[in-house]
């Protein structure tokens, strides 16, 4: 009978350690990823960088941006020899799909922005530097758009126009990465409204809870009744106009 040590290659031991490549990076290669519908600018990386994290993520390649998966060292301890080196199998592999995801978010940039990453030699180093970037001009832009909140005024615009102003001026904010809830933006919306719509606001105001858009059917509501109300007051004034004439005739 056979011993168990004649099925191994004579020199062979089964017991001797060996190099296993992490197969995983080989096997998450996507076939491929779609293009984001949305290019980044000044003024959407937040709404950019949801959309990126999202693919990535489902991709399982967020580690490549954020560090969790750094370039694998060049060479490797030979295992049947400490004194030895030999080159990284997983280092190709990294490689492979780091520069393919490079080459994917350099596609979802716009020209105007590709200038301050050109340089970048990895996936990791572009999101950093799109971070610290944005995170600097970020703060600015917070500020100037809560200012705009604060101090905007509806006037003679036409109640929807207004609240749409401010809407998208909530929305540049979260875009501007700074949130912004409802009630916030509710409570911008009245402070811009004039004396003629303080029967509205007393009302909006006494509510314990109020949606964004029960504010908007109020506010509208209210401007029809504004404009019934000056209809009604330039038709007596043209009626008084007429009597007044009638009787010096």
């Amino acid at each position: 009978m056979a011993s168990s040590s004649g099925l191994r290659p004579e020199g062979s031991s089964s017991s001797a350690p060996h190099h296993t490549s992490q197969n995983s990076i080989v096997q998450i290669i996507p076939n491929h990823i779609v293009p984001l519908n949305l290019r980044l600018d000044r003024n959407n990386f937040f709404y950019w960088r949801s959309q990126v994290l999202s693919t990535v993520r489902a991709h399982q390649l967020e580690g490549f941006i954020n560090g969790d998966r750094p370039r694998p060292p060049a060479t490797i301890t030979d295992p049947t020899d400490a004194t030895r080196s030999l080159p990284n199998p997983d280092l190709a592999d990294w490689m492979r799909l780091d520069q393919f995801l490079l080459s994917w978010l350099f596609n979802s940039i716009s020209e105007g922005m590709l200038g301050h990453v050109a340089r970048c030699a990895s996936a990791a180093e572009l999101w950093e530097v799109l971070r610290q970037l944005f995170s600097n001009t970020s703060r600015a832009r917070v500020l100037q758009l809560r200012g705009l909140l604060q101090t905007t005024k509806k006037g003679s615009t036409p109640i929807d126009e207004y609240i749409l102003k401010m809407r998208c001026l909530g929305d540049a904010l979260m875009a501007a990465g700074h949130s912004i809830s409802d009630d916030e933006l509710i409570l911008y919306i009245l402070g811009g409204l004039g004396n003629e719509y303080d029967s509205a606001i007393v009302n909006l105001t006494s509510k314990e809870t109020v949606t964004f858009q029960e504010v908007q059917f109020l506010l509208q509501t209210q401007e029809l009744r504004i404009e019934q109300m000056n209809s009604i007051a330039a038709y007596s004034s043209c009626g008084s106009s007429l009597i007044i004439l009638q009787n010096l005739g």
